[in-house]
């Protein structure tokens, strides 16, 4: 039989196991938690170069938009300068008409 001693030794032996395996699953989880932490932090640069992309890409859509507008408007003033342009050009065929009709009209 066991003495009082023989058991608060195995009870002490059993209580040291005990904490060597909670010392290790405490381990385990820092470990998980470290984990944790390290993808949190990789996910939020991703998500930081993301949003810059994003910005980048949103400036080049407005910037995109602005020179489009330019050519519109451009394109616009060609189209009038065109229809003045046919029009001075239809004034000068009938002035230069006239004016051959005038010189080769022969004179009575």
């Amino acid at each position: 039989a066991y003495s009082k001693m023989e058991l608060a030794v195995d009870a002490v032996e059993r209580s040291h196991q005990q904490s060597i395996e909670v010392d290790q699953s405490v381990t385990k989880v820092h470990q998980g938690l470290d984990q944790i932490q390290a993808n949190a932090l990789q996910t939020a640069a991703a998500m930081t170069q993301q949003s810059e992309s994003v910005q980048q890409i949103n400036q080049r859509v407005a910037n995109a938009v602005t020179v489009t507008a330019t050519i519109v408007e451009a394109c616009g003033e060609n189209s009038v300068a065109c229809e003045e342009m046919s029009v001075l050009s239809d004034k000068m065929q009938s002035l230069a008409s006239q004016f051959w009709t005038q010189v080769t009209v022969p004179k009575s």
